[in-house]
Order: structure tokens, then C-alpha cells, then sequence
């Protein structure tokens, strides 16, 4: 299930002073998605619509993913954002996601499908650490 949220100011304050987004927001979820966009941009309006629809038939089953969103042409810090996004993440297309896993970094793209999103956290996930209390609990007899 995709559970929708917006950054605000003091996230992207703290994201610009750290080179990360806090700690609160990466580790929301096991599954964290953060979108960086702009509110007129074709791809992101057609991603828009599938997260929507996604959210509302309660998509996808199997996984739940917080996913942060900011529009930054939306803001009057609009330059500094992007001067930062572009020379922090190196990446000036539009929308950019950010994957994280378990409160890590696991990977970024563009434009993606709602398919493509899913099939990413399943696959950064098989490659994550399995957690200490899953092979404590295995290797019991």
C-alpha cells in the first residue's frame, strides 16, 4: 500500500544542511520513496495519476511504501533546492525518486511506472540485510 506525504520546509532545510533527508522521513517505512519534481511536468503528472490510483485500491498488496513528494517550483527557495538537488544528487531530470531501504539508500531513478517501483524495492530489498532475530529464529531447533 502506498501511504502519500509531503515534505515540508524544515525536512528540505535539513536535507540541504545534512546531503540527506532526516533520518524520521528514510526510516518512516521499510519502503521509503522520495519524489523531487515539478508541479508542470508531464512525466510527473502521469506519475501522479498512477500513485493516486495505486493508493486508492489500497496497490500494492504486498509491500507498503511511504512516498514523499515535493513540487519544489512551488517554493520561493525554488533555485537553492535545485542548485542542491542537481549538484548533491547529480541529477537534473525530473521527477527523481529516491529509494530507501531500511532507512538506507538504495537506489534512485526517474520517471518510473508504478511496476517499475515495485519490482525496485522488492529487488533492493532481497539484496538488504536479513535482520538478526530471522537467522536467531532459523537456527533453532
Amino acid at each position: 500500500m502506498i501511504n502519500r506525504k509531503a515534505l515540508n520546509e524544515i525536512d528540505i532545510r535539513h536535507t540541504m544542511s545534512h546531503g540527506d533527508f532526516p533520518d524520521g522521513i528514510r526510516s518512516s517505512s521499510r519502503f521509503v520513496g522520495i519524489i523531487l519534481t515539478q508541479s508542470w511536468c508531464p512525466d510527473w503528472t502521469w506519475m501522479n495519476g498512477w500513485i493516486e490510483r495505486q493508493r486508492k485500491n489500497n496497490q500494492p498488496e504486498d509491500i507498503d511504501i511511504d512516498l514523499y513528494e515535493f513540487e519544489y517550483n512551488k517554493v520561493p527557495y525554488f533555485d537553492e533546492f535545485m542548485e542542491f538537488k542537481e549538484r548533491t544528487f547529480r541529477n537534473s531530470l525530473i521527477p527523481y525518486v529516491r529509494y530507501y531501504v531500511d532507512g538506507q539508500f538504495a537506489g534512485e531513478s526517474n520517471q518510473v511506472s508504478a511496476e517499475q517501483m515495485y519490482e525496485r524495492f522488492r529487488n533492493f530489498a532481497g539484496k538488504s540485510k536479513v535482520p538478526e532475530s530471522v537467522h536467531q529464529k532459523s537456527d533453532r531447533k
